[in-house]
Formats: structure tokens, C-alpha cells, sequence
């Protein structure tokens, strides 16, 4: 079952794409990574099989897993019109995953939901690279993974304005650098929050009544209100 719905996000991918280089490898991609991902999968199963408390932890998170999508997203997806705020972290990843599954899954058994699978992401222009490159790939393989199985969605990227980024302001000298991490620090605000605020508003006005929906950690949740 696992090999028949892979959500194939790659996170357990090591290499790093670059958009417009090796074109010419393009054809046998597909096939290196699905023989890759099948080695990582099959690695952790094969160390579940020898260690019953690895085997025992994977049952639980199935089980979770499962309990996750049947009793709490499927009945979600099918009353609210959901925005997922989406970093390509662990935590949002996760969240994706689970969302993502309950659209297949309703779409399988022809069970109507309140509106499209919408998945957001803010890119700041001043990410490390890496990342940057990373997010923009997952953001590709989950559009083709929604088009493979015919699940309405829209995945839309925020970006900051020219005139509010990151060279103009500040290296351009319009504005001082502010110093710490802060949700109220001019880069926060410029790059991030305002860009993504505009978006929402255009959203909202497409889809009435839409809930956001973000992935977090309790006990991340918890240092950040401190």
C-alpha cells in the first residue's frame, strides 16, 4: 500500500536539483529517484524487522497516521475550504502529507469536499539556496502528484514586491538592518508577513470562509509564545 500511494515529497532525498542544469539527465530522473526512495524505505523496514521497538514505534505512527486522516482531516476537508501555510519544513511537511492523503482518498471514493487542495508558501529572496532550491522542487513534485491522481488544487508562492526586497531596501540603504529575531522586525514584515497577507486577501475572495491550517510543534509552540 505504501508503494502504491507514496506521496514521493523527497525529504529523504540527499541531492539537490538545479532548475535549468543537467537537462539532459531529465529522462532517467524519475527512475533514479524511485529506485533511491524504494533503498530508504526498504532500509527502515529492514531495521524495524530486526528491532521490535523500532517495529512497534512505525505500528503506533501508522495507526496515528491513519486515525489522523479517517477521523479528523477527511471530515475536515469536507465541511471548511483549507489554506495550508506550507514552509517545507518537518512540521508543514508533515501536515502536508496528511492533507494530501485525505484528497486522494476522498477523491478514490468519490466523497465531495468544500473546495480545492490550496497550499501557500512564502519566498523571501533571501533564503539559503539550498533551501530555496529544495522548496521550489517540492513545490514541483507536489503539482504533479496532484495532477497524476486528478486532485483539484492550487499551490501559489508569495514574494516580496521589487521595490520591498531585500537589495533595495537595505542594501540600497532606504532602511537599517533590525538586529535579533522578531515577528515585528522589518525583514519579518517586508518579506514575509505583508507579501503573504496580500495573498490571503486574493484568496479569500476566491474561496469565502477559508480556514488556514499550519503545522507546529506543542512544544515549539510553546518557546515561541515566550
Amino acid at each position: 500500500e505504501t508503494g502504491q500511494h507514496d506521496l514521493r515529497l523527497g525529504v529523504t532525498e540527499a541531492r539537490v536539483e538545479l532548475d535549468d542544469a543537467d537537462a539532459g539527465l531529465r529522462d532517467d530522473e524519475a527512475a533514479v529517484e524511485q529506485a533511491d526512495e524504494r533503498g530508504a524505505l526498504g532500509g527502515e523496514l529492514a531495521v524495524a524487522n530486526i528491532d521490535p521497538r523500532r517495529e512497534a514505534i512505525f505500528a503506533a505512527a501508522r495507526e496515528l497516521y491513519e486515525s489522523l486522516i479517517e477521523g479528523r482531516i477527511l471530515p475536515l476537508i469536507q465541511a471548511h475550504k483549507i489554506r495550508l501555510a506550507c514552509s517545507m519544513g518537518k512540521d508543514s511537511l508533515t501536515l502536508l502529507n496528511l492533507f494530501v492523503e485525505a484528497h486522494r482518498r476522498a477523491k478514490e471514493r468519490d466523497i465531495p469536499v468544500a473546495g480545492p487542495l490550496i497550499v501557500t508558501h512564502a519566498d523571501t529572496k533571501i533564503e539559503s539556496p539550498v533551501m530555496s532550491m529544495f522548496a521550489k522542487r517540492q513545490l514541483r513534485l507536489l503539482a504533479a502528484y496532484l495532477d497524476q491522481h486528478g486532485i483539484a488544487h492550487r499551490i501559489l508562492t508569495a514574494e516580496p514586491q521589487p521595490r520591498y526586497s531585500w537589495p533595495v531596501l537595505y542594501v540600497g540603504g532606504l532602511k537599517l538592518m533590525t538586529v535579533g529575531a522578531s515577528v515585528t522586525s522589518d525583514c519579518t514584515v517586508e518579506l514575509k508577513i505583508n507579501p503573504l497577507r496580500a495573498l490571503e486577501r486574493k484568496l479569500e475572495r476566491e474561496f469565502p470562509g477559508l480556514v488556514l491550517a499550519t503545522g507546529v510543534r506543542l512544544d515549539e509552540s510553546i518557546a515561541r509564545s515566550q
